[in-house]
């Protein structure tokens, strides 16, 4: 590949993937046509000319090592000992780049990716020929993706990237704020399960733990026993900020989206980025777990590095590469997206709507 390329990867797999519905095989490690996943993921990043490799690992740390010591020799591995997010996995690969006194730019790529090289090729071209500090790879949207949203203002500059699950969230708390303000007064019952069926995901509930992280008080004032509360109770219990989003301009104007704006952007977040060292380590300093998950969100440096305001001038530039065929940046979640995903590498495209998360 002639296009000048990044010299590290930064591969985040220390993630449990529940959903694969194994406890002894990590999700990376599945194996693709007989490769697992992030070997062939590593493969490609070789093929495409980045040095050296940074793998985040936590669960089943031991079962990835091995997978990918026995096969690659250009790899490092940082350890997550207490999941509490992607930004907060990437804070550990950063710790190995500074112990290297590197500053030099990175792909910042989820462990089971599989990403066509000629994609690679024109991130690279886009991040080097525009002199960015961070580039977004990015996807049409489909109806029902569980997939983070980009979001743009009116001249199509990236604004930031909004997770589906705080999507979620905010939807219900607007709802909810809406219907008071017309004064419908729902009864207890009618308000648990509008939260209960705004939170789910593909017609599945979300476990409760969820819900209690999401919505904090007012699940706690909804799931009481006993409970006798009015409007003006659930009111308290709604936090205006929340019904909304609100996003820093890089002229230094706010611009403000309802949830349902967001939802229907009309990109979707890969999990893939390409980013200086320099703006990494700036966005993940001023990174909190004010959301859905209260984790530390990775998609979460766009907003804070677009919002990054000195003498009145951007002091980062950042773009997004919009891919018009998803199937060329490949992910998976559960078994028979695997199955998919499978498939398509094998025998080419037969399902262009194949989620990727």
């Amino acid at each position: 590949m002639g296009t000048r390329a990044p010299r590290y990867t930064i591969i985040l797999a220390a993630g449990e993937g529940t959903r694969m519905g194994s406890t002894t095989q990590h999700k990376v490690c599945f194996p693709i046509d007989g490769q697992p996943a992030v070997n062939r993921a590593i493969k490609i990043y070789n093929e495409c000319g980045i040095e050296q490799h940074i793998l985040v690992v936590g669960a089943l740390a031991g079962q990835v090592i091995e997978t990918v010591g026995n096969a690659f020799e250009n790899v490092i591995f940082a350890y997550q000992a207490q999941r509490l997010g992607t930004a907060h996995a990437a804070r550990q690969a950063l710790k190995v780049l500074d112990g290297l006194q590197s500053e030099h730019d990175v792909l910042l790529v989820a462990g089971d990716r599989i990403i066509k090289p000629a994609v690679l090729e024109q991130l690279f071209d886009l991040f080097y020929r525009q002199t960015l500090d961070l580039a977004v790879l990015a996807v049409p949207s489909r109806p029902a993706s569980n997939q983070g949203r980009l979001v743009c203002d009116d001249s199509g500059r990236l604004l930031g990237i909004v997770e589906a699950v705080d999507i979620r969230q905010r939807q219900v708390y607007h709802r909810l704020f809406e219907m008071f303000g017309k004064g419908l007064l729902p009864s207890i019952e009618e308000l648990l399960q509008l939260v209960k069926n705004g939170f789910a995901v593909g017609g599945h509930l979300a476990a409760e733990a969820k819900c209690e992280t999401a919505f904090g008080g007012l699940w706690r004032a909804l799931t009481t026993e006993n409970r006798s509360l009015s409007a003006a109770d659930i009111l308290k219990l709604i936090p205006p900020e929340k019904t909304r989003f609100e996003f820093n301009c890089a002229a230094g104007t706010r611009v403000f989206k309802t949830p349902d704006e967001i939802q229907n952007s009309r990109l979707l977040n890969t999990s893939v980025y390409l980013i200086k060292t320099s703006a990494l380590r700036y966005a993940l300093a001023g990174l909190d777990r004010d959301n859905a998950q209260q984790e530390e969100y990775l998609c979460e440096m766009v907003n804070q590095l677009v919002s990054a305001i000195k003498n009145g001038r951007p002091q980062y530039a950042v773009d997004y590469l919009a891919v018009q065929d998803p199937n060329r940046v490949l992910g998976f979640n559960t078994p028979s997206e695997l199955l998919e995903v499978e498939a398509l590498l094998h025998s080419g495209p037969k399902n262009p709507a194949l989620e990727q998360v």
